[in-house]
């Protein structure tokens, strides 16, 4: 009795210093003997609770999860609300109804932006690692299929010659072995889905699809917050391979490969994915959207008429042809989860990556999105849509009512009729049986206020959703605030008043609003407000000690622990902005304006593009750093974006000046390009520049833009100061020679400067000792291709920046984790209270030390005085009347709502139905 006493407080007390004895696999194993240890270790108790409070949970509870180094020293723990959607998850997945082959596992975990769902679930996955999905039901008699299995095995002929019509005769005898009564139902939709997969994989890895902008995120989060040791194979544990690593084969990112022997910031390349007995062993395995789309392209490359749900009396032909195009359809996955999954139901028709998504095999499915329906709230069909996307999702939790495939059993069989499910057509057959249903019992009678419709949907919401709201933490509150600048209209648009007439005073104002001309006052002018904002907030941190970047004073956010007095908290994290759009271009646009007042070393962009890219500019903007190598020839850098870096990949201009003395110099040492009104020797060196091929940039700007606005001839006068306080010194002939470049060293012996594609050498020195010089463009490439050296690369470095901006794309925002963002400045207003939740909990959210401060920068246009004259003087006789529009100012700290003031909002609050304290 004392032996078992022991070892029940042995694996109810479970940390990573047993698991160098036994992983998780080994005791999901075990067979216990003891209905006491049986009965004990259904429920284990958990300390780390963030209020204090000893919870019981299911076993073994979340080992690893908040177990790292860092972790343990800032004794982490999993808050209340966190071990309340646990608790539900698991029931989710493991309710007796739910256990059958085909049932319903799993659900929308929906609880607000913020609340830390990607720790949520990841404490769900460490539960439950080493666990295997239910094997299908067999519908064929095993005993008659192993004897004519043994019986292909033994016959000579088969083995030596792989005769193909020996083998269809004994798929004959396999198929005679089949249950005669099961016949009709192996031919319906489920029928086909089990022998489906019964041919896969089983596995017990959890597949997480993401976003292509939180591939970074998920894997930070891990690598912060997920001990993998404690789920390492005990053979990779104790140095079976020989490197004596023990965190091999847990985590799997893809682009990167196996997280324990990643890079940090995250260094994304493309690389194909690894065999389906890889990416078994694993136990969770995170994709990008992008992937699922490649993988999609290579699945539709089937003949036409192939499909999962529709295959035919030649399955294993269907079979071969589908599966073997994607790894990721030849596994049965453990489980499921799509991060920000509101997008599986945003649109009615499936787009490429929603269709393979639902194509994949698994025994547990879940959504992660904190606005499982989107939309406006004050919109006339914000119900109806919403109730359209929740569909939607419960197609891909495949609810036996309302989604595509039901719970199997053998009652379906009997009532099964296969005429009403024609090949080809009984997917969508389904699809429109599970929608008619839905408004049959929920959507129409919902509509109409009928009390049978809210208590379905109510129904069913309790069955799948998981959800807590922020009231259930107090969390720093966020700052709104409105600004409201003016532009002034130029006096052309005056004349153009006085030539057009009164009547169209309205439309001469609308016109001259959509030209490009204001839109680049508007973007000048929104720059210059968010850059003085920023560096107004900057000195005053500065005026306050600086910023501390570990303070021990941050307010408590759970909202059971003890409160505290937010009056006596010194807020001095360091500043930290993003600037969001809903438009690229726009962003694009004041981003160029936020570069004339900052450095590009303080400056991050998250654009559409490379998930490397994206990686790397949250890298920068996260940890104040950049990898990359600096060029010792030209002295410009390169990022490390994951791919070997070679050679240099900036831009050089090889040009001649009038003498014909061909040399390399750098873009930026252009001081303009010549127009047709230049100089008049500058016939010698080149053609003028047409200023219209610039797109709007001045002349002076010529190196700077992109080169595919460069030509060859061009007229260009340039800087050649060596030293230059902007490039380094040109080498000479001894810093060549320890270089090891003895062509150059031959070069400079020969010349004296350089001759084509030579190296970047000395500058040209004339008699006069001119500073600048006219020069022809004769052509241009990267830095590598003037000289390339197989030495060139020895590693990246790392070098320190002050990154403090982050000019964030709407497309790539959700579910983001930017706790430490002190401002976060919309170009837009956002009167969408959902998505207004969804873009200020990138900062108000777990994690965050203090309030952040949301500005609208709203911009109106204003006349001049004399404008103002005209305009009041036409007016009277004007049939119309120029309004000036108006924007919300204010917004509801619960809901999110915007009101058109502030009294409004006040007012709202006190009912608001997500106010605490109403």
């Amino acid at each position: 009795m004392d032996f078992t006493h022991q070892l029940h407080q042995a694996l109810t007390t479970l940390t990573a210093h047993y698991f160098p004895y036994l992983t998780l696999h080994d005791l999901h194993s075990f067979r216990l003997t003891s209905k006491y240890i049986y009965n004990s270790l259904k429920n284990i108790e958990y300390t780390k609770s963030r209020d204090g409070v000893d919870y019981h949970v299911p076993f073994p509870g979340f080992p690893g999860i908040l177990s790292t180094a860092n972790d343990i020293h800032n004794d982490a723990g999993l808050f209340c609300h966190q071990l309340a959607s646990l608790q539900a998850m698991h029931l989710a997945e493991n309710s007796s109804a739910n256990l059958a082959f085909g049932s319903l596992r799993g659900g929308i975990l929906g609880d607000a932006p913020g609340l830390g769902k990607t720790i949520t679930m990841l404490a769900l996955i460490c539960s439950t690692a080493g666990l295997k999905p239910v094997d299908p039901p067999e519908f064929y008699n095993s005993t008659r299929i192993q004897e004519h299995w043994e019986m292909m095995r033994g016959n000579v002929v088969f083995r030596e010659e792989h005769r193909l019509d020996l083998f269809r005769r004994n798929v004959v005898h396999f198929k005679a072995g089949l249950d005669k009564c099961n016949r009709q139902f192996l031919r319906s939709l489920i029928g086909k889905r089990m022998l489906l997969e019964r041919n896969l994989i089983p596995c017990s890895t959890t597949l997480v699809i993401v976003p292509d902008a939180l591939l970074e995120h998920w894997a930070e989060q891990i690598r912060r917050h997920m001990n993998l040791e404690v789920f390492v194979d005990t053979f990779s544990l104790h140095g079976g391979d020989g490197n004596g690593v023990g965190s091999h084969s847990v985590a799997y990112i893809d682009g990167v490969g196996d997280l324990s022997t990643a890079r940090f910031p995250l260094n994304h390349m493309q690389m194909p994915l690894p065999s389906a007995f890889c990416l078994m062993g694993y136990v969770i395995v995170i994709v990008p959207f992008s992937r699922i789309k490649e993988q999609h392209t290579k699945k539709k490359r089937r003949r036409d008429g192939d499909d999962f749900n529709t295959l035919g009396t030649t399955f294993d032909d269907n079979f071969e042809s589908a599966i073997l195009q994607s790894v990721l359809l030849q596994l049965r996955w453990f489980r499921i989860v799509v991060d920000e999954g509101h997008e599986l139901g945003e649109n009615a028709t499936e787009n490429d990556v929603t269709k393979f998504i639902n194509d994949l095999a698994a025994e547990r499915r879940w959504v992660l999105s904190g606005t499982p329906t989107t939309g406006d709230e004050d919109s006339l069909e914000f119900n109806s849509k919403g109730l359209d996307q929740l569909q939607r999702l419960l197609m891909f939790l495949r609810h036996e009512v309302f989604g595509v495939i039901p719970s199997p059993s053998h009652a379906d069989c009997k009532n099964y009729n296969s005429k009403s499910m024609r090949k080809g057509k009984s997917k969508h057959n389904r699809k429109n049986q599970a929608k008619s249903a839905w408004d049959r019992n929920v959507k129409i009678p919902f509509l109409n206020k009928q009390k049978s419709g809210r208590d379905e949907l109510y129904r069913v919401l309790n069955e799948v959703m998981v959800m807590h709201k922020k009231e259930d933490l107090s969390l720093p509150k966020p700052i709104f605030k409105q600004a409201n600048i003016k532009v002034e209209l130029k006096n052309q648009l005056r004349r153009a008043i006085r030539s057009k007439g009164a009547a169209l005073f309205d439309a001469m104002v609308n016109q001259y609003i959509g030209t490009d001309n204001y839109q680049k006052l508007v973007d000048e002018t929104q720059g210059n407000h968010i850059s003085d904002s920023i560096k107004n907030a900057r000195i005053s941190l500065d005026a306050r000690g600086g910023p501390i970047l570990d303070s021990t004073n941050a307010p408590i956010t759970a909202a059971t622990d003890k409160p505290t007095d937010s009056c006596h908290y010194d807020d001095r994290r360091p500043i930290k902005a993003v600037v969001y759009s809903n438009s690229h271009l726009y962003l694009a646009d004041v981003t160029e304006y936020l570069y004339l007042s900052f450095k590009p070393e303080n400056i991050a962009e998250l654009n559409q593009g490379r998930i490397a890219n994206m990686s790397y500019e949250l890298g920068r903007f996260r940890n104040g750093y950049k990898e990359g190598k600096l060029c010792p020839i030209c002295g410009g850098w390169n990022d490390y974006t994951g791919k070997k870096l070679t050679s240099c990949s900036n831009m050089l201009m090889e040009v001649s000046d009038f003498r014909g003395q061909t040399f390399l110099i750098e873009p930026r040492r252009v001081c303009r390009a010549v127009g047709f009104e230049g100089e008049t020797d500058v016939d010698l060196v080149g053609n003028p520049v047409d200023a219209t091929r610039l797109q709007g940039e001045s002349l002076c700007k010529y190196g700077l833009v992109t080169h595919k606005q460069w030509r060859v001839g061009d007229a260009l006068r340039v800087d050649i100061r060596d030293p230059h306080p902007l490039f380094q010194k040109r080498w000479n002939k001894e810093v060549w020679t320890l270089y090891g470049s003895k062509k150059c060293v031959e070069l400079i012996e020969r010349n004296g400067s350089l001759g084509r594609d030579g190296f970047l050498g000395p500058l040209p020195v004339y008699e006069d000792g001119q500073d600048t010089v006219f020069v022809r463009l004769n052509k241009w490439q990267l830095c590598g291709r003037f000289h390339s050296r197989s030495r060139w690369y020895t590693g990246p470095t790392t070098e320190v920046e002050d990154v403090f901006i982050l000019c964030l794309d709407a497309a790539l925002a959700h579910g983001l984790d930017l706790s430490f963002v002190t401002h976060l400045f919309l170009l837009e207003p956002i009167n969408d209270a959902a998505l207004l939740e969804q873009v200020t909990s990138r900062a108000h959210r777990l994690g965050s030390t203090g309030p952040v401060t949301v500005e609208t920068v709203n911009v109106w246009p204003e006349m001049n005085p004399e404008a103002e004259k005209v305009r009041q003087k036409l007016t009277s006789a004007s049939i119309h009347t120029n309004k000036k529009t108006t924007t919300c100012s204010a917004v509801c700290e619960h809901c999110y709502r915007s009101f058109e003031s502030l009294e409004k909002a006040e007012t709202h609050e006190k009912t608001c139905d997500r106010n605490p304290d109403r």
